[in-house]
């Protein structure tokens, strides 16, 4: 359980708008002009980097006299004083075609844009302007609630920066800028020409894969309890309202989950589609790497790590930690994954009411009860309060178990 505190700190205004990005992304390639390009030259030095909590920013520009595009990733990190360019991802200048809009069943609730060499494809590309219900989505598609319009790219880069040491699997992702004449012209930049997009890329898997929709029942069931208890706990982490079948690739006997836009949900009351909480495996006991990887979890460090790298909205990962919190205490207790799930809200499983929506409320109107400086402050707006809440609800989530236990007996 997390030991260490840290406040999540002001809300950002708009933190996922394009235009934000611009400053972090211009001040970047002023300090990539003045910086060699070898900054680091040790590659097992650039691997540790880029999975230690780094956020990659991309940047790919067409080059006018051959309309080729050119591509310079760079690890960077944000210091108190500026952002400092680490090293450089590519030694060699990556020679990418127009990024190909997928279609048929690639082609998702939002833009989905395949980038690729002449030799390999590279990765997927998401605008923001392209998500549902964002400027360029004219798809009539339901908004998920406690996910606001254009927070599908930040989304999908926190849910890689949480996965300490690639544990879940999640592939690499980043924030990009691209620019090209493939893409329409936009509201948010009327004069660019060729059109700029700011949106999520993940790499592509080269790994021969499949989908998990693509699996038999035998197949499925035949898959390791431990990979599905991965998607398992990622899902209740990250409170993802759509784990479908066709967000989980299968490649041998290891999952690799996609597709992270529609997380960090800002309530518990909602109800979530997780697929994993039809299969046998999550009805067995966490495995023992499940529950030393959640033990080991600080999420107020993870909080604070996604509001500085990404300055995501404190009500969103005020959620996270507490989902994260009761995923700790429920892995001691020994509940198994789909317990977990029931608890905290999985469609077609839970009560009405979540479970820990309800512990969540009670806890909230416990600290508030007892300020009598302010009775309405909320607890991620004050240190001191958030801690007592975490004491409250722990206080609860035991409690709950319990009774949980004890009418399952009876």
């Amino acid at each position: 359980m997390s030991s260490s505190s840290c406040a999540i700190g002001k809300e950002i205004t708009a933190p996922y708008a394009p235009e934000s990005f611009f400053p972090r992304l211009r001040q970047l390639e002023a300090s990539v002009k003045s910086t060699a390009e070898a900054f680091f030259t040790n590659q097992q030095l650039l691997a540790k980097l880029f999975r230690k909590n780094a956020l990659v920013l991309t940047m790919l520009q067409s080059d006018p006299r051959s309309g080729a595009f050119l591509g310079k990733s760079l690890v960077v990190m944000e210091t108190n004083e500026m952002l400092q360019a680490l090293a450089t991802i590519c030694f060699q200048t990556v020679q990418l075609h127009d990024p190909v809009k997928l279609q048929g069943k690639f082609k998702g609730c939002g833009g989905n844009y395949l980038l690729q060499t002449a030799s390999k494809k590279v990765a997927i590309f998401k605008p923001i302007d392209e998500e549902p219900h964002a400027t360029n989505n004219v798809k009539p598609f339901e908004m998920w609630e406690g996910v606001k319009p254009g927070e599908g790219a930040v989304n999908e880069c926190a849910t890689f920066l949480l996965d300490h040491e690639g544990f879940y699997g999640v592939l690499p992702t980043t924030i990009v800028l691209l620019r090209s004449a493939v893409f329409d012209q936009t509201d948010h930049f009327p004069s660019s020409q060729p059109a700029y997009k700011v949106g999520s890329a993940q790499e592509w898997l080269h790994e021969s894969h499949c989908r998990w929709d693509e699996l038999s029942s035998k197949e499925i069931g035949a898959l390791p309890a431990v990979e599905i208890q991965k998607i398992a706990i990622l899902d209740m982490r990250i409170l993802n309202h759509d784990r479908n079948e066709e967000n989980i690739l299968v490649a041998k006997d290891r999952l690799i989950p996609i597709d992270h836009g529609p997380v960090f949900c800002d309530t518990l009351r909602e109800k979530f589609n997780w697929c994993w909480m039809d299969t046998a495996q999550a009805r067995q006991k966490c495995c023992p790497e499940i529950k030393k990887q959640l033990k080991s979890i600080d999420f107020y460090h993870d909080a604070a790590l996604l509001r500085k790298e990404l300055g995501m909205r404190r009500k969103a990962l005020f959620c996270m930690m507490t989902a994260t919190l009761f995923l700790q205490i429920a892995s001691e207790r020994d509940l198994t994954p789909f317990e977990m799930g029931q608890f905290v809200g999985a469609d077609g499983f839970s009560p009405s009411i979540n479970p820990l929506h309800v512990l969540s409320q009670q806890a909230i109107a416990e600290v508030q009860s007892a300020n009598n400086n302010n009775a309405t402050l909320l607890p991620y707006e004050d240190q001191e309060l958030l801690e007592k809440y975490f004491s409250a609800l722990s206080i609860s989530i035991h409690k709950a178990i319990l009774e949980q236990h004890t009418n399952s007996c009876r």
